[in-house]
């Protein structure tokens, strides 16, 4: 819908990319005949800018073809989920060091397009992401969920809730506050809870043995699970449904929330994270608590001003949550942003190193603000994800292998090697060697003496190449 959306904006030139594993044939008929390009192939032109849909779900350096013939890069951001519940996403190994891999890509992002002041936040918080580079950008609904309204006393008495089968979304605890309310014949006795997810076969289990304490509670009968449905089956649920509801303990937007309104219908839905900028304080409730979601529940059923106010404010939100204005606010700070200039890349040892050097780097990384990019020792660097230190605060720390891992090249005017006589200088040394042979590179001198250093990097190589080391070491 996004993509459909930017086309017919006439100040952009659009082109997409694909990969080579896609079929373009099954593209809508409105994407089909736009210009694609192959990420698996280095571009013949230069591009002002790349926006990448989501760059938590692929490494970075996937791109490395583009990154070397665009301007800058942007990108549409979703959440950090899994660094905010790691215990539940990142308890493997493989899987926490490929997340904190793509963590690390996300400095090299210039713009970030969030679909929520929450994740909007969760970016500053959590990595440090200077808010010049954040901009909340609402997602849009399908044009297709806008219906005819259904007068409130011709809807059935159907609870909605559009889900998925992931711990956050919080779905048992939803079933046991609407069988409590059931019980408690506090709301009407052919309401239905109607659950819209492909659900696995131990959460299906899980479902049906909580719900034994309830018994007049039952799968199939005023608890559905539907399965996937196509859209024209889900928009007439909703369309016809008392109300919907969402308990997730954490969203980065909450689609389903607008899907609702767009289709007539007010939703209860959690008071954390994204949703509850989507909705209005009556209709929130706590996702932890069951009685709080079964007294919400009781209201949304018993209370038709709390749904006419519901979608009274729901009007507000579907104003926002267009595709096309989704499409007119990115292009706005697309255009409006200049080019980097007098980026500086500054490779040198950094903190937590024991070394007087570290810390002058660090000094003169922060004076330049968001104007100098400061490259470490890896296992220096690697030291900030575990320790979660505030130290640095805005200024952008690498390793040094990321200067070659996410092609960084293009992004600097100038590199400046800083080279004290210790042991914790040596990457800078071997990166002023391999990277430092051109006009835009200088080196910092720290000290009238570099006979260690130079020591320590001939102990690593044989001494048949002390020369060759003196003699590119001049030459940058």
């Amino acid at each position: 819908m996004l993509a459909k959306a930017l086309l017919r904006d006439p100040r952009v030139n659009i082109t997409f990319t694909y990969t080579l594993q896609n079929k373009l044939s099954d593209l809508p008929d409105e994407l089909r005949f736009s210009r694609f390009l192959p990420l698996e192939e280095a571009p013949s032109e230069r591009f002002n800018c790349l926006l990448l849909t989501d760059p938590m779900s692929w490494d970075i350096d996937t791109i490395d073809n583009y990154i070397q013939h665009i301007d800058f890069l942007a990108s549409i951001f979703y959440d950090l989920i899994p660094l905010i519940y790691p215990n539940k996403y990142l308890h493997e190994f493989k899987t926490k060091i490929t997340y904190v891999r793509r963590l690390e890509s996300l400095k090299i992002i210039k713009m970030f397009f969030c679909d929520s002041m929450s994740a909007h936040d969760d970016l500053s918080k959590y990595l440090n992401i200077s808010q010049k580079r954040l901009h909340c950008v609402y997602a849009g609904v399908a044009n297709s969920f806008y219906q005819k309204r259904i007068k409130d006393d011709d809807k059935n008495n159907d609870l909605v809730m559009i889900t998925g089968d992931d711990y956050r979304k919080n779905i048992i605890r939803a079933c046991i506050a609407f069988a409590k309310a059931y019980t408690e014949k506090k709301i009407p006795q052919n309401a239905r809870l109607v659950i819209v997810a492909c659900l696995s076969a131990y959460t299906k289990a899980k479902i049906k043995k909580t719900l034994k304490e309830w018994h007049e509670i039952s799968i199939g009968k005023n608890l559905i699970i539907t399965g996937g449905i196509k859209d024209d089956a889900l928009i007439s649920l909703l369309s016809l449904a008392k109300a919907s509801i969402f308990p997730s303990l954490y969203e980065g937007f909450g689609l389903p929330i607008i899907e609702s309104y767009a289709a007539g219908t007010a939703c209860i839905s959690s008071n954390t994270s994204a949703c509850r900028e989507l909705n209005i304080v009556e209709c929130q409730f706590n996702p932890e608590s069951i009685d709080e979601i079964k007294n919400k529940i009781v209201d949304i059923y018993t209370s038709m001003g709390l749904r006419q106010k519901c979608l009274a404010h729901a009007k507000k939100i579907l104003a926002i949550c267009s595709w096309d204005n989704v499409s007119r606010q990115i292009i706005d700070c697309l255009l409006a942003h200049e080019k980097k200039r007098n980026r500086i890349a500054l490779f040198g040892c950094t903190l937590p190193d024991k070394s007087g050097i570290a810390h002058y780097n660090y000094l003169i990384a922060k004076a330049g603000e968001s104007k100098i990019d400061l490259f470490g020792r890896d296992s220096a660097v690697y030291e900030f994800y575990s320790d979660r230190t505030n130290l640095l605060k805005s200024i952008n720390i690498y390793p040094i292998c990321s200067y070659t891992d996410l092609c960084l090249f293009n992004n600097y005017d100038v590199k400046i090697f800083v080279l004290g006589n210790s042991k914790h200088n040596y990457e800078a040394l071997e990166s002023a060697i391999k990277f430092g042979s051109n006009s835009d590179s200088w080196l910092y001198i720290h000290e009238a003496e570099l006979t260690g250093l130079i020591e320590a990097y001939c102990k690593i190589h044989h001494k048949k190449n002390r020369r060759n080391i003196l003699f590119n070491l001049w030459r940058s």
